[in-house]
C-alpha cells in the first residue's frame, strides 16, 4: 500500500523546468495546500534548498547538517539550524526556536 495517502500534497522536481535553487517547487506546494508562503516551513539539508526556501515569498526554513556543515547553511540564512532532522522541536516549528 502506498503512503502517499498520508500526504496532503507530494509535489515531485520532474514537475519543474526551473530547480532548487529555484523557489518554483515550494511556491507550488504553498498552492496545493492553499498555505500562505509566509505560513509555511521548509526542512532543508542542501544549500539549494536553503536558498530556494529562503527566495520563496518568506517561507521559513530549519536548514539540517546532515549533508553540509553550519557555516555553509549559515550563508544562505535559513531561520534555524538543527545538527538532525530529530533535533527539531515542536516550538522551533511554532515559534521559529524563539519563546
Amino acid at each position: 500500500m502506498s503512503l502517499l495517502y498520508r500526504f496532503d500534497a507530494v509535489v515531485s522536481a520532474d514537475a519543474f523546468e526551473n530547480l532548487k535553487p529555484a523557489p518554483d517547487i515550494f511556491l507550488a506546494a504553498s498552492k496545493i495546500l492553499d498555505v500562505p508562503t509566509n505560513e509555511c516551513l521548509v526542512i532543508e539539508d542542501a544549500l539549494a534548498g536553503v536558498q530556494a526556501a529562503k527566495s520563496a515569498c518568506m517561507m521559513r526554513c530549519i536548514a539540517v547538517t546532515t549533508t553540509l556543515g553550519e557555516d555553509t547553511l549559515s550563508a544562505a540564512g535559513p531561520s534555524l539550524i538543527r545538527k538532525e532532522i530529530g533535533d527539531i522541536c515542536f516550538n522551533d516549528i511554532l515559534n521559529g526556536g524563539s519563546d
